[in-house]
Order: C-alpha cells, then sequence, then structure tokens
C-alpha cells in the first residue's frame, strides 16, 4: 500500500521553532538513536547536549531539520546538513507503523529537491556496520557505496 504524501507535512525546525517543536524533534531523534544505537543514551543529559549541538549546526552550515507529521504527531524525521559543497544526511527516521509505505523515498526526494535549490549536487549518509538491513532501502533510493569506513579506539 502506497500513501500519499505532502510536502506541507514537513515541518522545518529552526533555532527559533518554539519549545515544544523542539521536543517533539528530540522525542523522534530518541526513538531513532534507541533503536539505531541503544548503547549509546547512557547518560540523562543527552537531549540538552544534541539540542546545543544541533543548534550550533544551524548556525556554521545550512541545516534541515524536518518532522514529517500526520494528524499532529511526527512519524518520521530527516537531519542534513551541507558542508564543503556535499550535503551529509546525519539521522534519518520513519517510525516502524509507517515503514514500507513509501515515506522514506518521499522525504529522499524532497531532500533532493532542497538540495537541488541551493546548488548542491551530492548527498551522502554514513550507516554503523549493523545497519545491514538498511543497506537494501538506501540503494534502492539511489545511493551506491563509496566507501568503507573504519575507527580504532585510542586507548
Amino acid at each position: 500500500m502506497t500513501t500519499a504524501f505532502a510536502t506541507a507535512s514537513i515541518r522545518r525546525v529552526e533555532e527559533s521553532s518554539p519549545p515544544e517543536v523542539w521536543d517533539q524533534f528530540l522525542g523522534i531523534l530518541v526513538a531513532y538513536w534507541s533503536e539505531s544505537f541503544p548503547d549509546n543514551l547512557g547518560t540523562p543529559e543527552w537531549r540538552g547536549v544534541y539540542e546545543e549541538r544541533m543548534r550550533r549546526r544551524l548556525q556554521e552550515h545550512p541545516t534541515w531539520l524536518w518532522l514529517y507529521e500526520r494528524d499532529g504527531r511526527p512519524i518520521a524525521m530527516a537531519n542534513f546538513y551541507v558542508v564543503a559543497g556535499r550535503a551529509h544526511i546525519a539521522e534519518f527516521y520513519v517510525v516502524p507503523p509507517e515503514r514500507r509505505h513509501g515515506l522514506g523515498r518521499f522525504l529522499i526526494d524532497a531532500m533532493k529537491n532542497t538540495l537541488r535549490t541551493v546548488g548542491v549536487s551530492r548527498l551522502e549518509i554514513s550507516l554503523p556496520h549493523h545497519a545491514t538491513d538498511k543497506c537494501d532501502f538506501w540503494r534502492a533510493s539511489g545511493f551506491t557505496e563509496v566507501a568503507v569506513q573504519m575507527e580504532s579506539a585510542i586507548r
């Protein structure tokens, strides 16, 4: 089943957005992080730290924080920004009951349209190694693998 989606349902979260909008954005962000990185939300001050990081990014780079709403409740979010002419998707999430109905693809198309209007021609995302189940979605959305990123702890 494919559902009709509308760009009017995308709410842009900005530095001047009211606290309740920030709460909605951070709330769905917690759902994303809880699903994607369950071991990384261990501190109660996480929300404040992340909100500060988002607000700083809004000041430093062209940044879009989006909430997609249905009936007044957020069902998806996207956080993407531009650095040195390249767009990066920092977080992207659709709540589980709303998946596989075309909303994710709709949001990616909306991101590409937005970025095209500001002259950006490349959009990238990094996925954690355990998110291999998400790779098929991104491939089907026009993304290709271009690198393998590795890291090491410094002790």
